[in-house]
């Protein structure tokens, strides 16, 4: 079961970004489409398609096509961007994810 996330009452601030929630979305949902995503996340399509667009540019998915839609592939072992957090694995965040019904 998913829950439909609205924007965040009083512009409170989370502690993941939308490019983190895109790739946690897109790790679960490989062949959603980025209006579900947007949809779902509670952002704008345009928004999805531009972090799709980040990520996919930085190798951290692969963008497969598959007739009229996309598949999407996590590359698990990319590391973080930021010095601070380089050493770590993608795929030890989405481990944090991977059983979470709600997202």
């Amino acid at each position: 079961m998913s829950i439909r996330i609205s924007a965040v009452p009083n512009k409170q601030w989370t502690l993941l970004s939308n490019h983190a929630r895109v790739l946690i979305q897109v790790s679960q949902k490989p062949d959603a489409l980025l209006s579900e995503l947007s949809s779902l996340l509670g952002i704008s399509l345009r928004a999805v398609q531009g972090i799709v667009a980040d990520l996919e540019r930085d190798e951290f998915i692969v963008v497969v096509k598959n007739g009229r839609r996309n598949h999407y592939r996590i590359k698990e072992h990319a590391h973080f961007r930021h010095p601070l957090e380089s050493d770590h694995e993608v795929e030890q965040l989405l481990e944090i994810f991977r059983n979470d019904s709600k997202i």
